[in-house]
C-alpha cells in the first residue's frame, strides 16, 4: 500500500464511494468480481444496444400514473415512427402552476441526452423567490410548429390557464408561437440577450451603455422617446436596420412601455440558465431517455425539498427589524416570506426620504403628490379610494413587481395607517400562498369533485384554528397531548386510505408498439455538415480527413464503427492486459481520502 500512495488523487470522487460501497458489501475489493472499467463498459454497451429507449421512457412515464394520477405526458412521432417530441408534467407542478403560473419563462438547452435533443423547461418563481419548474419537454427541433405544439400541451396540462406574462430570449420561432397560442399574453424579451445583440450589431461601447439605460431606466413614455431620439442622432443610426427593428419592438423590452405589466421581477432568462446548469449536474450527453427522465425527477425532488426548507425558515423565528418604520416592518414580516421580506426592507428605508407635499380631493378618490429627497423636481401621484380601500401609484411598481413602492408607504405613514391593506398585499408572495392550492386542484383527484373540495377546505380551516389556539395558549403539556391526538388520528386515516381500493384505472397505452428512438440532432452553432466541410477541403486542394483505424472518410477514430464493434468483443483480452499495477492503483487510490463533505 505504501508504494501506491503516489497515485492517490487529490479529490475523493463520487465514483470511488460507489467502489468502496461495493467492496464493503462483497467483503473486500478482491471479492467484488468486476473492475471499474468493466462497469463503464457495461454502461456503454447498454447505451449502444438499447433499441427500445424511446418506448421504455414512455412506459416509465405511464407507470408514474400509479403513484400520481394527475401525471400528464404526451408524445409525437415523425413519419418514420421515430419519437420527435416528448412532453411531461407531474401533479405537483400542475398545482404550483395554479398559484405561480402567472409568469412563465422558457428556454432550450442542448447536450442533456445522448440524442442531443433540445431540452425545453417551462419555469416560474414561487413565493420564496425561488425558481420552480412547471413542465419540460424533449424536442427534435426548435421550429415554430414545435413550440406551438409545446404551448398547446402546456394549456391542456394546466387546465386551460393562460399565463399573464412570458419571457424568452427573443427566438423568432418562440415569438411567433406565443402570438398564435397566447395572443393576449405580455411577451418580454430578455434584457441580457438584447444587450449582447446591441454590442454585436453596433460595435460601440458607449452606444451599448446608453441603450441599456433606455431599456432599464425608470422613465415615462415621453422621456424614453426623447432619450432614444437623442441617442440615435448622437451615433448616426437613423437608418440602421437593427436599431429600427428594436424601436418597433419597444413594447417587448423597454421599461417605459412595460410598466404596469406583471413580470414578478423577471428581466432576463438568467433563471432559465440557472435551471439548465442545475440539471447539468444530474444529466449529460451520455444519458439515454430513460436515464434522463429518472435523473430529471431526482433533481426536481431536490428543488422541492429546498422549498420545504424555505417554508420552515419563514414560519419559524422573528424577523429582525432594521428600519425606522418598525410597525409596518413587523406587519410585513408576519405576511411575507423571509426572502420577500428582505426585498421589502429597502423600500421602507427609501420611504423615510419621501414626503407628501400636496393633496387634493376628487369625486371618487384622494390624490397625493409625493417627492423624494433630494430629487424634489420629480413627483409621483398616489390615488386613494376610501370606498374600496385601494391605492395606486403613478410609478406602477406594485402592478409590475407585486411589492408596494416607497411612495405608497409614504402615503400610508401620512394617513397614519399601521397595517398593510389587503389591496397592497399580493398573495403569491406571502407565507400562506399555497393555502388554496388544493382547492384549485384537489390532491390525487382529477375529477374536481365539489364534495371532496368542500371537505378538504373545511378540514384546512379547522386545522388553522387549532394551530392558532395552540400557539397562543403557551401550555407545553396541552400542546404535547394535542400532538399525540393528531398523530393517532392521522394514523387511523392513513390506514383507512391504505385499505381502500385504489380508484386508479390503468390508462390505455398511447404510444406505438414499434416506437423508435429519435435521431441524433445537430445542435445550433455546431458548424458545417461533414459533406460541406469535405467539399471545402477539396476545393482548396486539401486531402480529405480519413479514420485512423479503417481509413475511410466521414468519421474519426472516436466514432469509428469498427472500433465500436470490437470495443466489447475483446473484453477478456482487455482485462488480462489491464489487470496490473495501474489497475490496483485506480481501485485503492482514493480510499485514504476522507474529505467527502463537498460531494453531498
Amino acid at each position: 500500500m505504501i508504494l501506491h500512495l503516489h497515485y492517490i488523487q487529490p479529490a475523493f470522487v463520487l465514483q470511488d464511494l460507489i467502489d468502496y460501497a461495493s467492496a464493503s458489501e462483497a467483503g473486500g475489493f478482491q471479492r467484488v468480481g468486476f473492475r471499474r472499467q468493466d462497469m463503464y463498459n457495461e454502461q456503454e454497451r447498454q447505451r449502444l444496444t438499447s433499441s427500445g429507449d424511446a418506448k421504455a421512457a414512455c412506459e416509465w412515464l405511464e407507470s408514474m400514473r400509479v403513484r400520481d394520477e394527475t401525471m400528464f405526458w404526451r408524445h409525437k412521432v415523425d413519419d418514420k415512427g421515430k419519437l420527435s417530441h416528448l412532453f411531461w408534467c407531474d401533479g405537483a407542478a400542475q398545482r404550483d402552476y395554479q398559484i405561480f403560473g402567472d409568469v412563465v419563462a422558457f428556454d432550450a438547452t442542448y447536450k442533456r441526452n445522448k440524442y442531443m435533443c433540445p431540452l425545453v423547461v417551462f419555469s416560474g418563481v414561487n413565493h420564496h423567490n425561488h425558481s420552480i419548474v412547471f413542465c419540460a419537454a424533449i424536442v427534435c427541433d426548435e421550429t415554430e410548429l414545435t413550440y406551438v405544439w409545446l404551448l398547446e400541451q402546456l394549456l391542456e396540462a394546466m387546465g386551460g390557464k393562460i399565463p399573464t406574462s412570458v419571457i424568452t430570449d427573443g427566438d423568432l420561432s418562440m415569438r411567433n408561437a406565443i402570438k398564435r397560442v397566447f395572443p393576449k399574453c405580455h411577451h418580454r424579451l430578455c434584457a441580457w440577450h438584447l444587450i449582447r445583440n446591441a454590442s454585436t450589431n453596433v460595435n460601440n461601447l458607449q452606444f451599448v451603455q446608453k441603450f441599456r439605460s433606455c431599456m432599464l431606466g425608470d422613465y415615462d413614455v415621453g422621456e424614453f422617446k426623447r432619450k432614444w431620439d437623442m441617442m440615435v442622432i448622437e451615433f448616426g443610426l437613423e437608418n440602421h436596420k437593427w436599431v429600427k427593428e428594436m424601436y418597433d419592438k419597444r413594447h417587448m423590452w423597454a421599461t417605459a412601455h412595460i410598466r404596469g405589466k406583471f413580470f414578478a421581477g423577471f428581466r432576463t432568462t438568467s433563471r432559465c440558465e440557472g435551471l439548465h446548469a442545475q440539471f447539468g449536474r444530474y444529466v449529460n450527453y451520455q444519458n439515454n431517455l430513460l436515464e434522463f427522465l429518472k435523473q430529471y425527477f431526482r433533481c426536481l425532488n431536490y428543488m422541492r425539498f429546498r422549498e420545504l426548507e424555505a417554508n420552515f425558515g419563514s414560519n419559524h423565528g422573528e424577523p429582525v427589524l432594521e428600519t425606522p418604520l418598525p410597525i409596518l416592518e413587523r406587519v410585513a414580516g408576519e405576511l411575507y416570506t423571509r426572502e420577500m421580506f428582505l426585498l421589502f426592507q429597502p423600500v421602507l428605508r427609501r420611504a423615510c426620504s419621501c414626503t407628501v407635499v400636496y393633496s387634493r380631493k376628487t369625486v371618487s378618490c384622494y390624490i397625493y403628490t409625493v417627492i423624494r429627497y433630494p430629487k424634489a423636481h420629480v413627483e409621483w401621484q398616489v390615488s386613494f379610494s376610501p370606498t374600496s380601500l385601494t391605492f395606486k401609484c403613478s410609478c406602477e411598481r406594485f402592478e409590475s413587481l407585486g411589492i408596494i413602492c416607497e411612495h405608497l408607504v409614504a402615503v400610508l405613514v401620512y394617513l397614519n395607517i399601521v397595517t398593510l391593506p389587503d389591496s397592497l398585499v399580493l398573495k403569491r408572495w406571502t407565507k400562506n400562498a399555497k393555502d388554496s392550492i388544493s382547492v384549485c386542484t384537489p390532491i390525487n383527484d382529477v375529477s374536481n369533485d365539489p364534495t371532496m373540495t368542500c371537505q378538504f377546505t373545511n378540514m384546512v380551516e379547522r386545522c388553522k384554528r387549532m394551530a392558532v389556539a395552540a400557539v397562543k395558549c403557551q401550555k407545553p403539556k396541552l400542546l404535547r397531548s394535542t400532538f399525540d391526538l393528531i398523530d393517532e388520528q392521522t394514523k387511523v386515516l392513513e390506514n383507512a386510505c391504505t385499505n381502500k381500493v385504489s380508484s386508479y384505472v390503468p390508462h390505455p397505452v398511447f404510444f406505438e408498439e414499434t416506437l423508435l428512438n429519435p435521431d441524433k440532432v445537430r445542435t445550433k452553432g455546431c458548424g458545417a455538415t461533414p459533406s460541406t466541410a469535405q467539399r471545402k477541403r477539396k476545393d482548396r486542394g486539401q486531402k480529405a480527413q480519413t479514420c485512423g483505424i479503417c481509413k475511410i472518410e466521414g468519421h474519426n477514430r472516436k466514432s469509428c464503427p469498427v472500433q465500436s464493434q470490437n470495443r466489447f468483443g475483446n473484453q477478456a483480452e482487455s482485462n488480462a492486459i489491464n489487470n496490473g499495477y495501474d489497475d490496483e492503483c485506480e481501485v485503492f487510490g482514493d480510499v485514504g481520502n476522507v474529505d467527502m463533505v463537498s460531494y453531498f
